[in-house]
């Protein structure tokens, strides 16, 4: 490991998964004697603070060259574009194309003197094209191709065209290919006919877990219009009558987006049952994780990096079927894979968890399975893969 030094370049900077196996594997590859920075955006850094603060102060963190002025002009353009519509409610895509813009002067400055890279997502290797050819690099993609992603919230095909060049372009530069789980590999080798090396994502698994747990149904995410908040709002209309009550933590997209929430828990007499937390920080997420009857993660998930999360607190999940999650843990002894889109699937999954006994049980099991999961055999399989560029 003499003279090695990575790079773990992370953009946009978000309250996500994505954002927090970025900060796990730097202090992990650290811990093994690898020294590793995290490299982001300055521009959206406030919120990720708050919740990842602790984190943040392990780890050693760089910025990418930022240019207000080019930021505003590439804002204003691709405003239209960047813009999610669901439930008769928007949403904005918070991408910062200037600052990628101005990085790509710098990028040799940025990642061109170390030893590797490891770039998560396409967005991130977007900010240092100039040197991916020239460092050892892993590309680590956690989502569908982001023209897809385009193409199904956008009107613009033709952008979808010429974003889905940029990543053909990057995806047949990078040295090696890495994905979170076997359905993104999938997509990536059918989309661009590359193999993905998958390397699922680690954990910290508590020491203890609650051998006794209230009637709290969990979920934590960035909410926005396509994270499922109607059916979240039907299911629980369902259970009304139950002691079940409904935790939703993590921020929101818009301001807009959230009143329409409060406004439909209130039409529809959920006050009582629902609760927004809004972004909470590491040390509430791990006390409601410890404290609540069983995690419901709403959509369809290509992993869904909170499931591993409760594991680690053995607490058992309510996903639909099919789910990356499903790759590693096992529906009826985990938790219980529920139909897509479906209230009264859902409903029927977490009644389940009326008996206290059963959320015990699950998560015990869900708990032990998470030991195998560490965040030192992630970091561990990542560095090897990175030194066999």
């Amino acid at each position: 490991m003499n003279g090695e030094s990575i790079k773990v370049v992370v953009v946009p900077p978000r309250v996500c998964g994505t954002f927090k196996t970025a900060l796990y594997e730097t202090i992990h590859l650290s811990q093994i004697g690898v020294p590793t920075s995290l490299v982001t955006n300055s521009r959206g850094m406030t919120p990720v603070r708050v919740a990842y603060d602790s984190l943040l102060d392990s780890v050693s963190l760089e910025y990418l060259p930022s240019s207000r002025f080019l930021s505003t002009i590439m804002d204003t353009a691709t405003r239209r574009y960047r813009t999610v519509q669901g439930t008769g409610k928007k949403s904005e895509i918070d991408i910062d194309l200037g600052s990628a813009i101005k990085s790509n002067v710098y990028a040799r400055r940025i990642v061109g003197m170390c030893s590797g890279v490891v770039f998560h997502n396409v967005l991130s290797a977007m900010s240092a094209l100039p040197e991916i050819r020239k460092v050892r690099n892993v590309l680590y993609i956690h989502s569908q191709p982001i023209a897809d992603q385009i193409r199904l919230l956008s009107v613009s095909k033709r952008l979808a065209s010429v974003i889905k060049q940029i990543e053909k372009l990057i995806v047949h530069n990078a040295d090696k290919l890495m994905a979170d789980n076997m359905i993104v590999a999938g997509i990536i080798k059918r989309e661009f006919g590359r193999s993905c090396h998958v390397i699922y994502n680690g954990c910290t698994p508590a020491e203890n877990i609650a051998t006794e747990r209230d009637s709290i149904i969990f979920s934590v995410n960035r909410w926005d219009v396509d994270r499922g908040i109607p059916l979240l709002l039907e299911i629980m209309t369902k259970l009304k009558e139950t002691p079940f009550r409904l935790v939703m933590a993590g921020s929101w997209a818009s301001q807009e987006l959230l009143s329409w929430a409060i406004g439909e828990i209130s039409a529809r007499g959920l006050n009582d049952k629902i609760t927004i937390t809004g972004p909470i920080d590491e040390t509430e997420l791990f006390a409601l994780y410890q404290k609540a009857r069983c995690m419901v993660y709403p959509v369809y998930a290509l992993f869904g990096y909170s499931a591993l999360e409760a594991a680690a607190n053995g607490l058992p999940f309510v996903m639909p079927k099919g789910s990356g999650a499903w790759e590693v843990f096992e529906p009826g002894r985990h938790g219980f894979a529920a139909e897509e889109n479906s209230a009264p699937s859902f409903s029927d999954c977490l009644m389940n968890f009326l008996d206290e006994d059963v959320s015990v049980s699950m998560g015990c099991k869900i708990w032990n399975k998470a030991k195998e999961m560490t965040w030192e055999h992630h970091a561990r399989q990542l560095h090897m893969l990175l030194r066999s560029c």
